[in-house]
């Protein structure tokens, strides 16, 4: 009995060494993303008979147990992709076999020539992203990126061309994971684009103020030879706006080159209207009152060129060369006209007139590498930005006062400045990813960040003048972790930013900010998902807001920064359901944010030291603390995209020496919707649009956007387009900005309306491609940006 027992323990024991495990990844092809819930078949060779079959988990990967040693082949299959498969050997001895990763390509079918792929936007749900697949209907009625992204849940791109993500502008645009500014979706042709992906919770790989990532990905060919694009929109009635871009690449087997370029010209006619009263604490109290017209020309010239090469190494190796450079110049000249009442008694005429002239130019060189390892995931990323930016701001000011209706000098004055602005950082980061069998990975990382600043301000006004030197030292590390199941997927993340700060050698803030961050999402199936997040957020005081020297606006107000100002902090839960079918993507969200020390401007009333009177001072201070919940949508249904939230908030009470604010609630919403209908053939798409984005609520302010809407048409013929857009239509005078600030002793509005009549863009655009198709290399790279925003709606 005893050696029957030893026999059975033998043979267990054989078959133990002989049962191995065969493991591997599924990926569809071009764009190399993961095929979850793929059925993966084990066949033995040479009769094809079936040993075990499996499905993959949410990162494409397999495992199977128990194969023996000898020659299988491993299929895989899923709903829309053609079948794929590879053979494999599993040897004597070895524990685990690792087979080639298996490329499943899209399966469509051709009818005179017409693409039948049943769904308008197909969507696939990770643990860390949506990935939005880009079809033939979205290609057939784009021109460049930026209509491809008009067609993305949760993405808003306006007339001229401004992105936001969920209503948020603090967000970075990727194209193959390397960053480029919003001009770059221009020369981007939607027959270039396998995919976008887009980030709402963005992992500890990203810089702690970002608060998304949309990434658009590239099919994995280029040009040996020359391709291009030129376009260019025009505003031709009224004051005229014109918008011109090209670009052009020339690939030489495994370097590609490129250059892109675009320019940008709008001028308008402007308005400004300024009320402003006062409660003077004095004995009687005396109420004043300030209401001020202005009128005047306003033209912005902005440039951009992006130029670099990429060259492919090898199947793993890759690096990328980019630079870019971006002048910029802006011209506002007002006059301006108003009365002065005090005590409800006209009293006095104000006029006077301002010439602001702004010229700025911004330089970024960035070098990037990226090593691919055998195994699937496993890479590591080197990269290092170098940026430098300019500016000089030459203003003049002149004001004159009059008693009230009459003509006779009372006062008069005026005053130039200049601004001198230089300021530059460096930064250099590691990547590293490491695949933990075929369900984890690690993802780790470190960035160096150091960046100088000196702002120079002269005025004819010597108290005024002052020199402003800024440095910062910044060290950023991260770990995350990534385990999928097969209907559960976890991701956690932790990072840490230590900022330390010198201005003027006299204040010297230093901070240590830990930022942790983690997805859940459980897939029912391959239609619904659930997705909780949560993410701790920094938002770091502005360099500007820092500045600790006073700026004198005119008589009645002035301005400084605040260099005490510590970093908002921001924590953030939310669910999101989604649901992708046919035609159809729909994902409501919950969510709740916490938020501490939010920087918010603080007016008081203050003697001034220039003129003896009393003036409104205006400077930033962590004044908020409080919470905001709400509830979103982010929608495509047929030819409708639509984003929007509805929420309510609560400031808690602040109260210090100067300012005493009580606690109060707010309501707001917003709401972005595009529609496009294709027609004849998909030659000809008409569309759309409307935008409103709420009201905005600070401690003391209160921020008022404007509905903007329009609609037009576009026509593609062959490798040409043209269309027209009519924006704001019959409307006359249109307000793009309007804000309320009120204290107990301050009431002030302030509102800008430009003349919107006929105010319509005609289009056209011209793409050219010669040569054959090589693969591609990814780049990436995160850069900041100084220049001013400029224009309607820019």
């Amino acid at each position: 009995m005893k050696k029957v027992s030893i026999a059975i323990l033998c043979i267990l024991y054989i078959g133990t060494l002989q049962a191995q495990t065969l493991k591997g990844f599924v990926y569809s092809t071009p764009d190399m993303n993961p095929v979850e819930f793929a059925n993966v078949l084990v066949l033995n060779l040479p009769d094809s008979v079936m040993v075990k079959g499996v499905i993959t988990y949410t990162d494409g990967q397999y495992s199977v147990e128990g194969i023996k040693p000898g020659n299988y082949y491993v299929k895989a299959s899923f709903i829309g992709y053609r079948p794929g498969g590879t053979a494999v050997e599993m040897k004597e001895g070895e524990k685990v076999c690792t087979a080639d990763t298996i490329l499943l390509q899209e399966a469509t079918e051709e009818l005179e020539e017409v693409v039948v792929t049943g769904d308008l936007i197909r969507a696939k749900e990770l643990v860390d992203r949506t990935v939005y697949e880009i079809l033939p209907e979205i290609e057939k009625t784009s021109t460049n990126g930026y209509d491809v992204l008009k067609k993305i849940p949760s993405v808003q791109v306006d007339f001229n061309n401004n992105v936001t993500l969920d209503g948020k502008s603090n967000f970075i645009i990727q194209v193959d994971g390397k960053q480029r500014d919003k001009e770059f979706l221009a020369r981007i042709l939607p027959g270039d684009i396998e995919s976008v992906e887009i980030i709402h919770n963005p992992s500890g790989r990203y810089s702690g103020d970002i608060e998304g990532v949309i990434n658009v990905i590239l099919k994995k060919e280029a040009r040996v030879g020359i391709n291009g694009y030129v376009g260019a929109q025009l505003k031709p009635i009224g004051k005229p706006t014109l918008a011109a871009m090209a670009s052009l690449d020339y690939g030489r087997e495994k370097i590609t080159f490129y250059v892109s370029a675009y320019t940008f010209r709008q001028s308008l006619n402007n308005t400004t209207i300024s009320y402003n009263r006062i409660t003077m604490p004095v004995d009687p109290v005396v109420d004043s009152i300030l209401d001020i017209t202005g009128t005047g020309d306003f033209s912005v010239v902005g440039t951009g060129i992006n130029s670099g090469f990429d060259y492919y190494i090898d199947d793993r190796n890759s690096l990328s060369l980019n630079y870019s450079y971006r002048p910029f110049t802006m011209i506002n000249n007002l006059v301006n006209t108003g009365d002065i009442t005090v005590d409800d008694q006209l009293v006095n005429t104000q006029i006077s007139e301002s010439n602001i002239r702004t010229s700025s130019g911004e330089n970024n060189i960035s070098l990037f590498y990226r090593k691919k390892f055998k195994k699937p995931i496993q890479e590591l990323i080197l990269e290092s930005n170098y940026y430098f930016f300019n500016s000089s701001d030459d203003n003049s000011f002149s004001r004159t006062l009059y008693p009230f209706n009459e003509s006779v000098v009372l006062d008069s004055s005026g005053s130039s400045e200049m601004t001198v602005n230089d300021r530059n950082y460096f930064s250099s980061r590691i990547d590293y990813v490491q695949p933990i069998g075929v369900s984890m990975r690690l993802e780790a990382g470190y960035e160096f960040y150091v960046q100088n600043m000196n702002y120079n301000f002269v005025s004819t006004n010597n108290a005024q003048s002052n020199l402003y030197n800024y440095a910062e030292l910044r060290n950023s590390a991260y770990v995350s972790y990534f385990w999928n199941l097969k209907k559960l997927s976890l991701q956690g993340t932790v990072r840490i930013e230590n900022s330390q700060i010198d201005i003027n050698d006299e204040y010297s803030p230093h901070y240590t900010s830990i930022l942790p961050n983690a997805n859940i999402m459980y897939k029912m199936n391959s239609k619904n998902t659930f997705k909780f997040t949560y993410n701790r957020r920094i938002n770091r005081p502005d360099v500007y807001n820092l500045n600790p020297f006073e700026k004198l606006n005119n008589d009645y107000s002035f301005s400084s920064g605040n260099p005490y100002l510590n970093p908002e902090h921001k924590d953030r839960l939310q669910l999101t359901y989604t649901l992708n079918f046919k035609k159809i993507n729909f994902a409501p969200y919950l969510y709740h944010e916490y938020y501490s020390n939010q920087i918010s401007n603080r007016s008081t009333l203050v003697v001034s030291e220039n003129t003896g009177n009393f003036a409104m001072r205006s400077s930033p201070e962590n004044m908020l603390t409080g919470y905001e919940q709400g509830i979103g949508l982010n929608t495509t249904i047929v030819a409708f995209n639509i984003n929007g939230r509805i929420y309510k908030g609560h400031f808690n009470a602040f109260s210090d020496s100067l300012t005493t604010i009580q606690e109060q609630d707010y309501f707001s919403y917003r709401i972005n919707a595009q529609a496009f209908a294709p027609l004849f053939k998909e030659k000809i798409n008409v569309f759309a649009f409307m935008n409103y984005g709420g009201v905005n609520h600070s401690a003391q302010t209160l921020s008022y956007n404007p509905l903007i809407y329009g609609f037009g048409l576009q026509q593609n013929i062959k490798n040409h387009s043209w269309g027209i857009i009519y924006i704001l239509p019959f409307s006359s005078k249109v307000t793009i900005n309007k804000t309320i600030t009120e204290t107990p002793v301050i009431y002030s509005q302030n509102t800008s309306t430009f003349d919107a009549s006929w105010f319509i863009q005609v289009m056209y655009s011209y793409k050219f491609n010669k040569g054959r198709s090589i693969k591609k290399a990814d780049r990436k790279s995160e850069v900041e940006s100084d220049t001013k925003s400029g224009g309607f709606g820019r």
